[in-house]
């Protein structure tokens, strides 16, 4: 059964647009009175993102589908909440595809459905194509059926279900990891009458469909429940993008201030909409009562998941504000070009978009804004420019720098409203810099406020024989931005220089900033293997690895194989030490070949002489069981082994996709001797999601949560001791049974597997000559 979140344990894996009845998360600005049709005609709306256009599915000239299904999302009906299309519900736009249906809002939404299938496919469709060139693209984690031949996993259109009959005044998504499909559920709205149809609220399709985007960006698309903590940004983010894609071309004070969910609700563009205030894009300008004073500090408090990320909203939205006002508005919200001549909004979605890719997973707000930051500082195009600007609007929130989270797990922050230094005076977007000789390196240099202009800039300690240059000094005005360059580069040693950049001015004196350089004259040289040993048996199935040091190595490139000839590579690491223990669990009772390899700036080594070693015994079974909600007998999965041997050390291995760990019990049984034990046991404080572990009597440790996904990882001693299985016979059958112990939360077994040692001896005869 499906269900909306609650405010005490919310469910992660489908993002619902309200918390509880009454109670709204999000919605749309552009809203229309009831009586009033308001649509227009679009001939080809879509855009380069959607090559083969919006009824395409295998990347050939000419619509697979004349309905409102294509590669970017199906759009239909489920008004009997099943989960499956209504029979005829996706509208056929004919063969030229003429997608036009009657709409009179003055009657019951059932008098229309055609209509608000046929928006919400449009919508889905201008959600995708608008957000690809930013970087919600295949590699990102878009929802396409077919990635065609691009980077990603396809197979994940959106199910995007119009009047869903499971519920009213409510909508939400539902985001699994890349290569499944999400479903968005649409409902009536009944405040009014007659009712409003949330999918002519395009507000709440862009709220909806962008805790898709939150979730595949933030963590990798291949993990989608980074957004489950408590000081969580995921409602805010998806208020900011309803208000990005709902923006009016308008600059005025009044387009700064904007109301959630206004037609859902029945009221005009103007209204405050669902939340406790208007998002206010300049409160330090605009009279109450429309000055919202929210700040990083006001989620003390605030209800979790949509109170708490309504702060989010407030911050990004003066962020945004601010762009605009440096670089202005540009009403096509697509045109995303990567120049200097971008304006405000496009910058906007560019930062929050690479933002969400640099962002740590469950993250509290001040991570959100290092990503941004640090998307900022690394986006080329505009050279680190908007940096200061930026930090300057988180700053006004109470997102300085010398703002403190309480982490990401609490809710009680301290407002910071100072901004860095660098932001005062002298910054780099990337103060490291490694090149290969003979390369140019470039550092962007930021001055801000604090100088006195003219402003004259000069560098020391560069190596010998190179030629410094700014690209803009003096520098007349401030904030601005220049760039160091560091050329003729090639008769430059190798090693790590530091250079001292000088800012002068009057009155001064001249503010100083450290850079570092290193420089590589070749390739790295060749690392050696040190363990486990060459042809090594019984070793584990996450087994650690170490190599020697390699001349002149930045980093090492592990990869393991199959086969000899590395055809068959089923694991790859870039790390920076001389060790690594392997992620995730290697096949058992296999042979695997390794090697590693160094790189530089000057580009890869050769790889080590490869070795290879022999797992252990390790049997597994990939269920992908559901585990049925607040169910005491849970559901269970067997494993039947052939093998002869008795077990001397039994180990388990889990993989769990499920939210709020700390209300799961795991039970193995011996069928054969009906010995059972419980090796989780609704593990205390585990409020985070899913399990990637191994348990082992043997471990450094008990079980322990983490503040990361997955919540329970790495190698951990069980609940309950695995040692009443020593010596029971290994040839059995073997049951997980997995319990979900209280409502609300959803989740899988996706594998589980069994290892260890085995007494392969024979059992002594008890007479020498065989039988009496």
């Amino acid at each position: 059964m499906k269900r909306t979140s609650s405010p005490a344990r919310p469910a992660v894996g489908r993002r619902t647009f309200l918390q509880q009845a009454g109670w709204l998360a999000a919605g749309a600005a552009a809203a229309r009175l009831a009586a009033a049709d308001g649509r227009v005609t679009l001939t080809n709306p879509q855009t380069p993102a959607s090559p083969f256009g919006w009824h395409d599915t295998n990347g050939v000239a000419g619509p697979e589908f004349t309905t409102t299904q294509g590669n970017n999302v199906h759009a239909y009906t489920d008004t009997d909440a099943n989960d499956t299309p209504d029979a005829g519900s996706s509208p056929d736009c004919s063969a030229a595809l003429n997608c036009v249906t009657p709409l009179d809002l003055t009657l019951a939404p059932s008098s229309y459905r055609p209509a608000a299938v046929t928006n919400l496919f449009y919508f889905n469709n201008v959600m995708h194509d608008i957000a690809y060139p930013f970087g919600f693209d295949e590699e990102g984690g878009n929802f396409q059926a077919s990635n065609y031949g691009n980077p990603g996993l396809g197979n994940d259109s959106v199910q995007a279900e119009a009047q869903d009959g499971e519920g009213t005044n409510n909508a939400n998504f539902g985001t699994p990891p890349d290569g499944q499909r999400p479903r968005m559920q649409m409902f009536v709205w009944t405040g009014v009458t007659p009712n409003r149809d949330g999918d002519f609220d395009n507000g709440i399709i862009a709220h909806e469909y962008g805790h898709g985007i939150s979730n595949r960006l933030v963590g990798g698309p291949s993990n989608t429940s980074c957004l489950a903590n408590t000081q969580r940004p995921g409602e805010g983010l998806s208020d900011w993008w309803a208000m990005y894609y709902t923006q009016p071309n308008d600059t005025s004070s009044a387009a700064r201030l904007r109301g959630i969910g206004t037609y859902a609700l029945g009221q005009p563009v103007t209204g405050v909409g669902i939340r406790q205030d208007y998002y206010d894009g300049d409160p330090a300008v605009n009279p109450e009562p429309f000055e919202n004073t929210w700040t990083y500090q006001s989620i003390i408090g605030a209800a979790v998941p949509h109170g708490v990320g309504s702060r989010w909203a407030q911050a990004y939205w003066q962020v945004s504000w601010a762009l605009i006002d440096e670089h202005g508005y540009n009403a096509d919200i697509d045109a995303f070009t990567g120049t200097a001549a971008d304006a405000g909004n496009i910058r906007a979605m560019y930062y929050i978009v690479e933002g969400l890719k640099n962002t740590a997973c469950g993250p509290a707000f001040t991570d959100v804004r290092d990503g941004v930051i640090q998307a900022a500082a690394a986006a080329q195009p505009y050279n680190g420019a908007d940096v200061c600007l930026i930090w300057q609007a988180f700053a006004e929130f109470g997102l300085g720098s010398n703002a403190v989270s309480g982490g990401a797990n609490a809710n009680n922050p301290t407002n910071g409203f100072n901004i860095p230094n660098a932001c005062s005076f002298l910054g780099a977007a990337t103060a490291n810099q490694k090149i290969c000789a003979g390369a140019n390196a470039v550092y962007p240099v930021t001055l801000g406020a604090a100088f006195t202009p003219p402003v004259t800039l000069s560098v020391s300690g560069n190596p010998a024989g190179t030629t410094a240059s700014f690209a803009t000094t003096p520098v007349t005005s401030v904030p601005a931005a220049s760039a160091l360059t560091i050329s003729n580069t090639g008769a430059v040693a190798a090693g790590s220089y530091n250079l001292t950049v000088n800012a002068a001015f009057a009155p001064g004196p001249a503010a100083t900033m450290p850079l570092t350089l290193q420089v590589n004259s070749a390739v790295p040289s060749v690392p050696s293997l040190s363990a486990p040993a060459n042809a090594a048996v019984d070793v584990s199935v996450t087994p650690v690895l170490s190599w020697t040091a390699a001349t002149q190595a930045d980093e090492y490139v592990v990869e393991i194989a199959t086969d000899a000839a590395f055809a068959n590579i089923v694991y790859t690491r870039t790390v920076s030490g001389t060790s690594h223990t392997v992620q995730t669990s290697l096949a058992g009772s296999t042979q695997h070949y390794w090697r590693v390899r160094s790189t530089n700036a000057c580009g890869p080594g050769n790889n080590a002489a490869a070795q290879s070693f022999t797992t252990q015994d390790f049997y597994c079974v990939s269920p992908n069981l559901a585990i049925p909600d607040n169910n005491p007998t849970g559901v269970f999965s067997d494993l039947s082994i052939a093998n002869l041997g008795a077990v001397t050390d039994l180990n388990i291995s889990l993989n769990v996709t499920h939210t709020y760990i700390g209300v799961l019990i795991f039970k193995l049984k011996n069928v054969t001797t009906g010995t059972e034990v419980s090796f989780i046991n609704r593990p205390a404080s585990c409020s985070g999601n899913d399990v990637n572990a191994l348990f082992d009597d043997e471990a450094a440790g008990p079980i322990t949560c983490v503040a990361t996904v997955p919540t329970l990882s790495g190698s951990m001693r069980p609940a309950s001791p695995l040692t009443v299985f020593d010596g029971q016979a290994r040839n059995a059958t073997w049951r997980l049974t997995a319990i979900d112990a209280a409502g609300q939360d959803l989740g899988t077994v996706n594998q589980w597997c069994l290892s260890g040692s085995v007494d392969t001896t024979p059992s002594p005869m008890v007479f020498a000559n065989g039988f009496e």
